[in-house]
């Protein structure tokens, strides 16, 4: 594996960190509660995910498939993880906010990749 290969990796993973380091706090520790800009920050947070991820697969015909399934199955488990969460809960609703800002992101890498490749 190249170095920037190695990079992007560890650029996804620590942003996976983040991610579930913000989701273990409990509802108490946010400051002013739960935000009503909640649906904002999850659809955000995917498709900066799926944009960190895509260079990982840059050589690989099923990129996009590979990007979406890892983002959409780390929301899906960054949800089970939130139920266990003191005042956080398993919300459906985010996770769908969770594929859809995956799906945007990888929509973006791939019209970018068209774009600039022709």
């Amino acid at each position: 594996m190249s170095e920037r290969r190695h990079l992007n990796v560890l650029a996804a993973l620590s942003y996976m960190s983040v991610i579930f380091i913000i989701s273990s706090i409990p509802s108490s520790g946010i400051p002013g509660g739960v935000s009503p800009y909640s649906g904002f920050f999850h659809f955000m947070e995917y498709f900066i995910l799926a944009i960190l991820l895509f260079p990982i697969f840059y050589n690989n015909s099923n990129r996009l498939f590979y990007v979406l399934f890892i983002a959409t199955f780390y929301g899906v488990t960054d949800e089970i993880h939130q139920f266990f969460v003191p005042g956080r809960v398993f919300s459906t609703v985010d996770m769908f906010l969770d594929l859809a800002g995956a799906t945007a992101g990888v929509f973006v890498c791939w019209l970018n990749e068209i774009i600039w490749n022709t």
